[in-house]
């Protein structure tokens, strides 16, 4: 299960990163100016919690602040036409990812069925009672719908596991250079 879990992000990155590469549309500046916000405050959050820094932060991971802003605004770009690739595609698949009450029952009892402790499911269910939470778990099956949707009409091309590859498939400059003094050990002679 957890093997098939790890195939399954896998194909979905792959989607992810060729949808992502071939939109030829720009982003809204906007939007990658507040996710860029986001980004920084929840590491500034992060290091405030781990009592660092953002200076000796910087040092530990050696890398700049102009390089570390330059990745925090590529990760928003990322993530900001990700979130409009589901909006759309949550708007054109309206009627095939809508849930269904079954569904959403289905997917409480599954969640509340992974905690044990009697005042945790309390909490989970009032979560679910509330607008807040019924919105949240409605976006999840939805953007897992909207995944197996891409997952199904993806043609997947699985790569054949090359860890058991021999030596001789492997290339290397001393390889040229041996095949190159065999030739010169040969006699050539006419037909």
């Amino acid at each position: 299960e957890q093997k098939e879990s790890v195939r399954r992000g896998k194909i979905i990155e792959e989607i992810f990163n060729h949808i992502i590469d071939n939109i030829k549309s720009n982003v809204p500046n906007g939007m990658v100016t507040d996710r860029i916000k986001q980004i920084n405050e929840e590491i500034d959050e992060g290091l405030k919690k781990q009592k660092i820094n953002r200076d000796n932060y910087l040092k530990a991971i050696n890398i700049t602040e102009d390089k570390l802003n330059e990745e925090i605004k590529e990760r928003a770009v990322r993530e900001v036409k990700e979130y409009l690739i589901f909006k759309a595609l949550e708007k054109a698949e309206k009627k095939n990812i809508e849930p269904s009450e079954d569904e959403i029952k289905k997917e409480k009892d599954n969640i509340i069925s992974r905690y044990k402790k009697e005042e945790d499911i309390k909490k989970i269910r009032e979560f679910f009672e509330n607008h807040e939470g019924n919105k949240t778990l409605t976006q999840t099956i939805k953007r897992r719908k909207i995944i197996d949707l891409l997952i199904n009409s993806a043609q997947v091309i699985e790569e054949k596991n090359t860890g058991s590859r021999g030596k001789e498939d492997i290339w290397t400059p001393d390889k040229d250079k041996a095949r190159a003094e065999k030739k010169a050990k040969r006699l050539w002679t006419p037909g």
